[in-house]
């Protein structure tokens, strides 16, 4: 349920809502316009009587608590009442604030929920049941366990943490509440003197962890080596799940495949053990936009800012022992029912290769009942596996192997689910896009198993080439485990609508954010294009009909709605930005046809908003930008660098489309806009730009913003020539990062050092690769590392990375965000890459560290290809990687004097100019110093 209610009182006067959720709802009851007495009724008995005098505009007419269940409503006062709202907000003392959040009522959400009150009887049963794992909003500052996700886009997934622990699991359609604490599921191993578990916190059960436990994550790949004194063998793991580019089907199966290897380190012949426990949590999940439909209400649960409704409810799950092609044995976990929350109903099923695997079927996981279970893994006796009365269970499996010395045996796991069901608070079930592909579990295991090998060596593939390239280490794992947000974050229906989360836990499931998507966009249009499309396609048809684009598809659901909320210019100039990315590198010239309409309308509705007719859209009261924690009356330096960029990429749309009447009136005002931030904006001394000034008041913000060259980004990777120039960007970002990138952390957005406010995956596309492009290295490398720093700091890792943190380092809200693939703007900057298939042209111009040799791998939607360069920069060589599909370029230019066996070049600025067919997914080219 929503915490904004609004009722159209005109024709209606008796208004019906239901609070599902549990104990009290408090809320603030406002009317649009009241006249004297003014009388609440709630049930049909009066609440409350207050006076409103001779007439308020709007009228608070108090603080509504209402019980869990059917509630009716009705306002009388002295004057007709249009409108009436419920909220939490307290503040609403203008009309115009008043219409705002009335426009922003049920059905869409505001974030910051105010929590309730916990008990600890409340937080120990969400810690029982799994959605906490020790404190309300552990999850916000990162002291929940965090690992490596293994799993499928739009499917889920599993983490498992550098210590062993599986935690934060989302298969069961549980995006935005992942259950943290599954004491039953886990790893270990042993030999008949001792158990040894796979994680460092037992959960209170009879087990020690493993001495020794190394690990080697590199998404979507986890290398676990483990071994204890009392054990005379060591375990090696390597677990993954398929992830492959341009293979969406294959990249969206519900699975995690784990090859176990043992090995006896004793000088003596030894009984060894290993053992795969899987928790029976079917019936357990929860949503931020779905009450809880069963008999168990929980307390509505906190993980960062935002209330999930969770439910678990076991009772009528089993376990079975099955066989596969007749002679595999596997454990499948299921329900007879749903429990009336059928998005966590569906099967799992836990796979072993081992023909002899011993199967243990819905044995209590009580500390007091685990004993037994402990004794038997040691000895392999004894053990009763007698039904209790608990509902919380699990299944083993365990492979039992007497190794000689230095004997290794291998053997493979396979985890797989099936959770058809993905259901909105209306109630409408959206399915999952893999049920398209499988109809049950089994199938899912077929198909890996059939497949295992090719989806290994696929999904390989690209750590392959980046490992083989001299870029930095840490780099290179950013740019892979960047890629997490595919699997934790990514919804994907039956319908093949794709849509990333913003922030699983903290956003209420808002889905797709096209502002923040702006600096994320090129790894889609890049490995996924079609997926890219889809989600772009559904922007377009969410957009408003006065040409305001939304700032998100919905609330884990696709509403397709373009909310008053997001009177945020910056929202048009990302939806143009991208999508003429997208044209840009795939060449499917229909797909901007579609979009071309829409374009237009985004640019002429951010022109509605230059009420001061300099260029640059006003912003004041109602209108914001997607830094939506800070607020500038004026214009900013964030905008006015957006809607440069958005009138010129908006006219070579315009052109593309044969529009040059649409094409000269927007590169006009590009260059009006531009006279604007240079006569109010530009800080000469400061060699940046003012953050805003404000036209009314003549007030200057002077401080330096530090995303002040997104537009410039943009506008380079397009091919544009900046409307300053390079030398002026350098600047700019050399005083950026002087000002706000410090050693352990960024500055909010107005380079204030004080704050927990500052956006971390926004620089690596708006300056870092801004720098890059402008020849500002230093910069570039300054923010990557230091943004790195913060991401593996302090209860942070790649996996689990939040939007903001301080100045010092600290963590703060937000975690999973979806920007994290920003960091692969700045391997193309690296590069000076701007690739255009439609014009057939492609420029270069790579960035060489003095005296080092120089191999960058390039990745086109359509083709990979090699750049390298010896240390003394006397040759460049691009060579094919992979052919993707069609991917000709007539001319190319690279940066540099060079010249080219057999072929005329000539030379232009900075650069050489080929003009000769190439196709870099399947040609060399070998160009030679002047």
């Amino acid at each position: 349920m929503a915490d904004i209610i609004g009722f159209n009182n005109k024709e209606k006067k008796v208004h019906c809502f239901q609070n599902s959720l549990d104990g009290r709802l408090d809320l603030h009851l406002y009317v649009d316009c009241a006249v004297g007495l003014t009388e609440v009724y709630v049930n049909s008995i009066r609440y409350t009587v207050k006076d409103a005098g001779e007439g308020a505009k709007p009228f608070d007419c108090g603080v509504l608590s209402l019980p869990r269940g059917e509630i009716t409503l009705s306002v009388t006062s002295g004057c007709e009442i249009s409108e009436i709202l419920l909220t939490e907000r307290d503040d609403i003392d203008t009309p115009e604030l008043f219409l705002l959040t009335y426009e922003n009522r049920k059905g869409q959400f505001v974030f910051e929920r105010r929590q309730p009150e916990y008990t600890q009887d409340m937080i120990d049963s969400l810690k029982r049941h799994g959605f906490l794992y020790e404190e309300i909003g552990d999850c916000a500052v990162g002291k929940m366990p965090s690992g490596i996700p293994l799993g499928g886009m739009g499917c889920g997934k599993l983490e498992i943490c550098e210590d062993g622990m599986f935690t934060a699991f989302t298969g069961n359609n549980n995006q935005d509440s992942p259950i943290y604490r599954m004491p039953g599921s886990f790893m270990a191993f042993g030999s008949k003197d001792s158990v040894r578990i796979l994680r460092q916190d037992p959960m209170s059960l009879p087990y020690t962890p493993a001495e020794q436990v190394t690990s080697d994550f590199v998404f979507p790949f986890a290398k676990l080596q483990v071994s204890d004194v009392s054990v005379p063998a060591e375990v090696e793991i390597e677990a993954f799940s398929p992830n492959i580019p341009g293979n969406a089907a294959d990249s969206a199966i519900p699975c995690a495949v784990f090859h176990v290897t043992m090995r006896n380190t004793s000088s003596f012949d030894t009984d060894v053990f290993f053992c795969f426990s899987w928790e029976n949590i079917i019936n357990v999940g929860g949503s931020m936009e779905v009450p809880n439909g069963g008999e168990r209400i929980f307390p509505t649960c906190y993980h960062t800012w935002n209330g999930s409704f969770v439910w678990s409810d076991r009772r009528v799950n089993t376990c079975e022992k099955i066989y596969i092609n007749n002679s595999h044995p596997a454990l499948l976990f299921s329900a007879t029912d749903d429990r009336k929350n059928p998005m966590s109903f569906g099967e799992h099923l836990l796979w072993c290769s081992d023909e002899e695997t011993v199967c243990i079927c819905n044995r209590s996981i009580l500390p007091e009942d685990e004993q037994a279970f402990s004794e038997w893994l040691k000895h392999g006796e004894g053990f009763c596996n007698a039904e209790t009365d608990t509902e919380f269970k699990a299944g083993a499996m365990v492979v039992r192997k007497q190794l000689g010395i230095g004997e290794a045996c291998e053997f493979d796991f396979v985890l797989a689910w099936y959770m058809p069901i993905l259901t909105d608070e209306s109630g409408a079930n959206s399915g999952v896009e893999y049920t398209n592909r499988y109809c049950n579990v089994t199938d899912v295991l077929d198909y890996v198993l059939r497949e295992k090998d090719r989806l290994y060596r696929q999904t390989k593939e690209l750590e392959t080439v980046l490992c083989q390239s001299t870029l930095p280490e840490w780099f290179v794992r950013r740019l892979l485990d960047d890629r997490f947000v595919t699997v934790t974050d990514s919804w994907y229906d039956r319908d093949g609508n794709f849509s990333i989360n913003e922030a699983p836990t903290g956003m209420g499931g808002c889905l797709g954010t096209l502002d923040q998507r702006t600096a994320s966009q090129g790894f889609y249009t890049t490995f996924y294009p079609e997926l890219d499309k889809r989600e772009l396609d559904l922007f377009r048809r969410s957009q408003a009909d006065d040409g305001m684009c939304a700032h998100e598809l919905g609330f884990a659901s696709m509403t397709l709605k373009c909310r008053p909320f997001s009177k945020w210019p910056d929202l048009a100039a990302s939806y143009v930005i991208q999508v003429y990315h997208t044209y840009q590198r795939t060449g499917d010239t229909e797909f901007l046809k579609k979009h071309m309409p829409h374009i237009k309308k985004a640019v002429e509705w951010t022109i509605s908003l230059d009420d001061k007719h300099c260029g640059i859209p006003y912003i004041c009261q109602g209108r914001g930008t997607t830094y939506d924690n800070q607020f500038w009356e004026g214009i900013n330096a964030f905008i006015a660098t957006m809607q440069i960029a958005l009138y010129r990429i908006g006219a070579l749309c315009a052109r593309v489309a044969g529009d040059k009447q649409d094409a000269d009136k927007w590169d006009a005002l590009a260059e009006v806009a531009s006279q604007t931030r240079e006569t109010y904006l530009w800080n000469e001394s400061g060699s940046y730009y003012n953050n805003a000034y404000n036209f009314e008041t003549g007030d200057m913000d002077t401080s330096c913003f530090i995303c002040s060259m997104a537009g410039e980004w943009a506008a380079l990777r397009a091919g544009l020539e900046p409307v300053i120039s390079r030398e002026r960007i350098a600047a700019v970002t050399s005083s950026i990062a002087a000002h706000c990138v410090g050693p352990n952390g960024l500055s909010d957005q107005g380079g204030r050092r004080d704050t927990t406010q500052g956006f971390t995956q926004y620089p690596m596309a708006y300056l870092a690769s801004a720098a890059l492009y402008a020849d500002d290295s230093a910069s570039a490398w300054k923010t990557a590392e230091t943004t790195e720093r913060v991401i593996t700091g302090s209860h942070s890792n790649h996996f689990n990375q939040a939007l903001t943190y301080s100045y010092s380092g600290e963590r703060y809200g937000l975690p999973y965000y979806m920007t994290a693939p920003s960091s692969w703007n700045m391997l193309e900057a690296l590069v000076g890459l701007s690739a255009d298939l439609p014009r057939g042209e492609m420029t270069l111009a790579l960035h060489k560290a003095e005296g080092m040799e120089c191999a960058v791998p390039i990745f086109l939607t359509y083709a990979w290809f090699w750049a390298e360069m010896p240390a003394d920069g006397s040759t460049l060589t691009l060579k094919p990687i992979k052919s993707i599909g069609d991917c000709h370029f007539r001319t190319l230019k690279i940066r540099g004097r060079w010249r080219v066996a057999d072929t005329e070049v000539k030379e232009i600025g900075d650069y050489t100019v080929i003009n000769k067919s190439f196709d870099p997914g399947k040609m060399s080219l070998h160009l030679t110093e002047k």
